[in-house]
Parts: structure tokens; sequence; C-alpha cells
């Protein structure tokens, strides 16, 4: 699944569900077992771009520069200190995104 923001692939980390995962309490002779009521809703994926570029000619294909000059003109319009400091515009929720059990995809950390 990719970042439809600046493309990249979307690392999967986590899912979410509602429900208990299979717990067992107490020690072997007096426990307690629960059986697992846990419903899996979907996957939470992060973008590695919220973070910034790993090079400058990334920074500059998702800015769309076309020169250095562009991306010096993008650098000081946006006030940034260089190109590292240019982010993935998922970064305004985190980086992070959800899906749902038809796998669609969300923006943001599901509640």
């Amino acid at each position: 699944m990719e970042c439809p923001y600046c493309g990249k692939e979307l690392n999967c980390v986590d899912h979410h569900g509602t429900g208990r995962p299979e717990c067992y309490y107490g020690t072997a002779a007096n426990g307690i077992y629960y059986p697992s009521t846990y419903n899996k809703l979907g996957d939470i994926y992060k973008c590695s771009n919220s973070f910034g570029f790993n090079n400058k000619s990334e920074a500059m294909d998702y800015i769309n520069a076309q020169s250095e000059a562009d991306l010096e003109k993008y650098i000081n319009d946006n006030e940034l200190e260089d190109w590292m400091d240019i982010v993935c515009e998922s970064e305004t929720f985190n980086g992070n995104f959800y899906t749902d059990n038809n796998e669609n995809l969300f923006e943001g950390y599901p509640c």
C-alpha cells in the first residue's frame, strides 16, 4: 500500500481491533485461562517520509523541483533550513494511516 501524498510504500507497523487477546492469569496449577475475543478490524501503517526524505533527489521529486534553484526557492518560501526539513504531507497526522475490514485507507491513528 502506498502513501497517497508521496507515493512511498507504507510500513505496516501494527493492527487494530476490538476485544481481548488470549491470556492466562495465575500459575499453571491454579491459573485462569481467558480465550480470545479479539476481532481484527484492520492494519496500522506509517509513512517513513513523514520524518523526512532519505536524500535530496527524493525531496526534490516530492516538491516537483526541476533544479537546485527551485529547491532553494521552496526552502526560502516555507522558511526551512535545508532540504532535510522537507517532509511528506502525512506528517500533519504523524504519518499514520489505518485500514478497515474492506482495506480502505484512512488518515490518522484508529481510536
